[in-house]
């Protein structure tokens, strides 16, 4: 072998093995550098000698000649379907129904997570993946080679040697939640199709005739079966998958041997109370029996095999009527639609709200007042209706709003391409005036003593927004609600209800007067659930939350996109308030995690003059603790990551320990990492750590990195 023929062989191993240590094991052993510098060396030699290029190469997953159709292909073994159950009395039916075949009370069961995805089938000859089918009526299936191949991570062939000539293995592919919801947004960004939910979007990616569309689509794949298979395999379905994964076949790492039937119900119950913090979607769990030998005698019938059930999760989703739609504001000013709806129950929960999103949902789905509609609920996730099924007599289409939802009557403009009427007339010139500084984003005027609210569409949100600011009572609760959560002033005793009470009574109008409430004592005391002792113990935690640091401090004002990261990045830029209020654009845009938008957005804020006056406000009724990270600028300019746990430090504690010597916490290594610090249980982050060359420090070396530093 030439060195050239040498050297091909040698990238597409080390590629492959990148990719399975990434998109498989989800643990990364190469920079993106070093990747994509192996992957533009193969493609070189490929263009300079095609003769070379193999059908396994890592370049042969970008995508092929778009197809005019789907060529029509009879599975080798018939893909079946499996028969459903949905209770305990269910699972004790199916587990009676294997004894009286096999005449046996040791009964072991295969059990794994149900994906919510499209099966398909890889048939694998001499190690090399030479077909892919979806299941189609089970008897044919479409050939979908083309596109599996650019599946990243699936194997064009097959590691190790231990496998059949020929190998045919079954599994689902699917779309995770979280690419799921970026691929609908960049979709919506560029006016593209905007799927319903993860499996329709994996089933669209799959049928596209053009494979580099697929090729742009975040699929994965789980193997869940085995089909055709040129020699016998070790007895029982563990071992089977043991092999699937040893050949580099992705195997959910849910999968789980069960000793009895009892701990195939216990199993259902885990991946049940699991469920909704994975990030993909399943409806149910699949128990088969692991001896491959009982699976033989019990067979199948007509499309589902004996050998193996579903049990099916609670629904979902449910039909119901849709009653009224009415508008909320949340603390940043967005317009919220929310469907009322008739009561329902959907997973054993009551259901009668379910949010709209916004207008470009409402726009898709169209819903109106008398219509059905399907609802869909996720564990803890908040109700929303993914379809609608029109009345025979529709009501009015759904329309923004010509008053802010806080029910005061205020005149109100729409900026872009919808123009709403201005009641008084007086006020368009002014409002032209706002208009003309920062967009009018977060402007509040007053004209003759009435309150006056603009609803702006903001494009990127796809959303109407209030900008009353502390002037809308709806937005004032959300912003109270959060200056007072744990993570800013962490004020114990001032829950919702209460936030919402002394808004409603006009005892607070600001973040200041939360410190004044003393000033109000006999009114407050009168309320229902108020005493004297729960006054004090009230007063008692608002004084001691005056104690407050600077970085909370700007957490709780609620800037847009200001979160707890970049409130610390101010905080340590800014040593006093001061500074920051005469920061200009510049200035923040050059601090790390500060872009112009965020940028834009702490300028936009202390521009307005009533919220800067809180502020101002605020700094003189509280004990702020600036950070004076002047005093120790020992790690100054030096990026750290911490992961894994630790025996004598808590992460929390190690990160305030290194950014008071001026150092840079990061939550991900890269190549700008000065060094890593690994404790128990490290994972992917030390593991990419040592593969960049970086400095890697343990328990033991953190104390002298910290003393000598």
């Amino acid at each position: 072998m030439d060195k050239i023929s040498f050297r091909y062989l040698e990238l597409i191993e080390t590629i492959t093995l990148y990719n399975k240590k990434y998109y498989v094991d989800d643990d990364p052993i190469a920079s993106d550098a070093e990747y994509d510098s192996l992957f533009r060396e193969l493609l070189k030699i490929e263009h300079q000698y095609p003769n070379l290029l193999l059908d396994y190469s890592p370049s042969q997953r970008v995508g092929f000649k778009p197809l005019t159709e789907f060529q029509t292909i009879s599975h080798v073994k018939p893909m079946l379907s499996l028969s459903n159950i949905f209770n305990t009395e269910d699972l004790a039916d199916f587990h009676e129904k294997q004894l009286k075949v096999l005449d046996s009370n040791e009964i072991e069961y295969f059990c794994e997570p149900k994906i919510d995805g499209i099966a398909v089938s890889l048939y694998y000859k001499d190690g090399l993946l030479k077909q892919a089918l979806t299941r189609g009526d089970g008897i044919t299936g479409e050939n979908i080679t083309q596109n599996i191949k650019t599946i990243n991570c699936i194997p064009l062939k097959l590691s190790g040697s231990n496998f059949p000539d020929e190998f045919d293995i079954r599994g689902e592919v699917f779309i995770d939640l979280l690419d799921f919801k970026k691929l609908n947004h960049d979709a919506q960004r560029v006016g593209g199709k905007v799927f319903a939910n993860p499996r329709n979007a994996a089933a669209g990616s799959l049928r596209q005739l053009d494979s580099s569309i697929t090729a742009s689509r975040p699929l994965k794949f789980f193997a869940h079966g085995l089909g055709h298979s040129s020699k016998s395999f070790p007895s029982s379905l563990e071992k089977v998958f043991e092999l699937i994964q040893q050949a580099g076949i992705p195997v959910n790492p849910l999968n789980k041997l069960c000793n009895s039937i009892y701990d195939c119900e216990d199993y259902y119950k885990d991946i049940l109370s699991k469920r909704d913090k994975l990030n993909y979607e399943i409806d149910g769990v699949v128990i088969k029996l692991n001896s491959l030998r009982h699976q033989e005698t019990l067979g199948e019938i007509s499309r589902s095999p004996r050998w193996a059930t579903a049990y099916k999760f609670p629904s979902e989703e449910a039909r119901t009527t849709l009653e009224a739609i009415e508008f909320q504001i949340g603390r940043t000013g967005t317009l919220t639609p929310v469907a009322r709806l008739k009561p329902v129950s959907i997973g054993g929960v009551t259901v009668s709200n379910s949010t709209l999103h916004n207008f470009d949902e409402i726009k898709r789905l169209d819903p109106r007042i008398g219509d059905d509609v399907l609802v869909k609920r996720a564990g803890d996730v908040i109700p929303k209706v993914v379809k609608v099924f029109p009345a025979k007599k529709r009501q009015h289409e759904v329309v923004p709003p010509k008053i802010c939802p806080c029910k005061l009557k205020m005149p109100v403009k729409q900026t872009h391409s919808t123009v709403w009427e201005i009641h008084n007339k007086k006020l368009k010139k002014k409002i032209k005036t706002l208009y003309s500084k920062y967009e009018a984003e977060e402007y509040f005027h007053h004209h003759n003593g009435d309150d006056l609210v603009v609803v702006n569409k903001t494009e990127a949100l796809s959303s109407f927004k209030c900008t009353g600011g502390m002037h809308c009572p709806e937005r004032l609760k959300g912003k109270l609600i959060h200056f007072v959560s744990r993570r800013a002033l962490d004020i114990e005793g001032l829950g919702n209800e209460i936030i919402k009470l002394f808004v409603e009574k006009r005892l607070v109008e600001g973040f200041a007067d939360i410190f004044l409430l003393d000033l109000h004592e006999e009114t407050i005391k009168n309320f229902d659930g108020f005493g004297h002792k729960s006054f004090q113990n009230l007063m008692t935690a608002i004084n001691n939350s005056k104690n407050i640091s600077f970085e909370r401090l700007l957490y709780g004002l609620g800037i847009d996109e200001v979160g707890e990261a970049t409130a610390k990045a101010l905080a340590k830029k800014f040593n006093n308030a001061d500074e920051l209020l005469r920061a200009s654009y510049n200035e923040l845009t050059r601090i790390d995690d500060i872009g112009p938008k965020v940028a834009s957005n702490i300028m936009d804020y202390f521009e307005h003059d009533d919220q800067r006056k809180e502020f101002i406000k605020l700094i003189g009724l509280l004990n702020i603790t600036f950070p004076n990270f002047a005093k120790d600028a020992s790690l100054d300019g030096k990026t750290f990551v911490i992961t894994g746990s630790f025996k004598n430090y808590g992460r929390t504690e190690l990160q305030n320990i290194l950014e008071q010597k001026g150092a840079k916490v990061s939550a991900s290594v890269s190549k700008k990492t000065t060094a890593v610090l690994a404790g128990i249980k490290a994972g992917s982050k030390l593991s990419k750590a040592e593969a960049l060359g970086i400095t890697v420090y343990n328990e033991d070396d953190i104390a002298s990195l910290i003393n000598d530093a």
